[in-house]
């Protein structure tokens, strides 16, 4: 009797085998991907890095590449690279924060930003300000509570106003922003 192998399981084989094999070579995408890797530490009890998950207990974030600081003559580069890691840990951003303002719907805030990007448009300001001003309306919101929906101008403008005054060389006047905004 002649065994006929199934054609799929044939090609199940041939692709798990170039999986694995592309798996094993190194890739210096591979590197880039993450900056962080969890590696075991079964001597700790606690969870350092504040995940929450039973599985998660005996791991720990180190940094799997080097700095990619300049080299610093006022302090040590790795030094400050993982102060800049352990910020990120402590200064999480509150996805939820619109769950706070239950006056307010998730396409407020789209409109706002859409809005805050043609005011950029208009004074032709960098877009780095307005990421910037979007930072500083997602931080100041998720410090309050029941915000109304009159105030979102307000909180959105005065946002732009404080990042222009740091990013801009040459900001636009408060009454600029105060005309873009009619009055309201």
């Amino acid at each position: 009797a002649t065994f006929l192998q199934d054609p799929d399981e044939e090609i199940a084989k041939m692709e798990m085998t170039r999986k694995k094999q592309y798996e094993s070579q190194p890739s210096q995408n591979n590197a880039h991907k993450n900056a962080y890797m969890l590696i075991p530490t079964p001597d700790k009890d606690n969870d350092p890095v504040g995940i929450g998950y039973p599985h998660f207990i005996h791991l720990s974030v180190v940094p799997t590449r080097a700095s990619p600081l300049p080299v610093l003559g006022w302090a040590n580069r790795e030094d400050v690279w993982k102060n800049m890691i352990n910020k990120d840990d402590t200064y999480i951003r509150d996805k939820l924060y619109m769950q706070r303002h239950p006056l307010l719907q998730p396409k407020m805030r789209t409109i706002l930003l859409d809005w805050l990007m043609e005011v950029c448009e208009v004074y032709r300001l960098h877009r780095e300000t307005f990421y910037l001003a979007q930072d500083f309306f997602d931080r100041f919101m998720a410090t309050q509570q029941n915000v109304v929906k009159t105030l979102l101008q307000l909180i959105g403008i005065s946002s732009l106003f404080i990042a222009a005054k740091l990013e801009e060389i040459y900001p636009p006047k408060l009454h600029q922003f105060a005309y873009v905004t009619d009055g309201e």
